[in-house]
């Protein structure tokens, strides 16, 4: 039996909440970029509650509770990256940050695929004229392209 617009509408609300109670998130943003992200992360939680309506409560919460956690460790990364690739005036630590960044995101170094390699290379060639808008937009289009990709 399907659920209700009642139980989707919960299901969107606490996963929303858990995003939105979690300030790491966002410590490193301003104002506009953590909207951006959150309204976007809150666009994927909508758009996968969508798909447990016909899931049991406990089916339909592992895979909420999956995207939650994966959505979380990258806005996480994201505000870290941010905070922190603007300052880095060494390119080795910009790249084990990155790397770092690739890793979460795709789960291993076996599973980056090779544009994303590119990327990197791309952006940590520039980082002296990086800014903190420029990282914020270089690595949130990143997470946007690959989790929208699933």
């Amino acid at each position: 039996m399907a659920a209700d617009r009642k139980t989707l509408r919960k299901r969107e609300r606490n996963a929303a909440d858990v995003l939105m109670n979690n300030p790491a998130l966002r410590e490193n943003l301003d104002d506009t970029q953590a909207e951006l992200a959150l309204n976007w992360s809150f666009d994927q939680i909508a758009a996968l509650v969508k798909e447990t309506a016909d899931l049991s409560d406990s089916a339909a919460q592992k895979k909420i509770d999956a995207l939650v956690d994966e959505l979380k460790d990258n806005l996480k990364q994201l505000s870290v990256l941010t905070g922190n690739m603007p300052t880095c005036d060494d390119k080795l630590e910009a790249v084990r940050d990155y790397k770092k960044f690739l890793k979460t995101l795709y789960g291993s170094k076996k599973n980056v695929p090779d544009y994303a390699e590119g990327l990197m290379e791309e952006f940590v060639g520039d980082i002296s004229t990086c800014s903190a808008e420029d990282t914020f937009s270089h690595f949130f289009a990143i997470i946007q392209k690959e989790i929208e990709s699933r």
